[in-house]
């Protein structure tokens, strides 16, 4: 029992390390794969961003909350590049098909959050249908909030 656990312990510790290693670069084209990867699996956001609303397959998340340990700006700017990218997906949200912008919308929004005054209208954070106006609206706002690091993480 006692050999199991450590090889286990080594296992993770060996996978740490390979993605502290990792370059910005490599980061960035595993976000990519990790977007592609959500973004043909289907599932469905039953009434938020949030991973624990999601029916599908929940791994890219955690895959995701990995890498961004390891290279959290290359992690934000790649998700913040893809925002405007209208390729249709099988992912809904509320049972309505979303774009592959959104899906890095919902990840950037489970990586990070912007806490803003209950009066305050920062278009970042939406919580209706992602359109396209919405995810170019959020990119500029997560643009300056990422290169200001008005943010913390979740």
């Amino acid at each position: 029992m006692h050999l199991k656990i450590l090889v286990a312990v080594v296992a993770l510790g060996g996978a740490a390390a390979r993605l502290s290693a990792q370059s910005p670069a490599s980061a960035r084209s595993s976000v990519a794969s990790l977007v592609l990867r959500l973004a043909s699996q289907g599932g469905n956001f039953a009434e938020t961003w949030a991973a624990g609303d999601y029916d599908g397959d929940r791994a890219p998340f955690a895959k995701l909350d990995t890498i961004f340990a390891a290279h959290p700006d290359s992690v934000l700017v790649s998700l913040l590049d893809c925002f405007t990218d209208s390729t249709p997906t099988t992912v809904q949200f509320q049972h309505r098909p979303i774009v592959r912008g959104a899906i890095c919308y919902i990840y950037l929004q489970n990586l990070v959050y912007r806490e803003t005054a209950p009066a305050e209208h920062w278009p970042g954070n939406f919580y209706e249908h992602p359109t396209m106006a919405r995810l170019r609206a959020a990119q500029r706002a997560w643009r300056q909030a990422v290169r200001r690091h008005w943010y913390v993480a979740s």
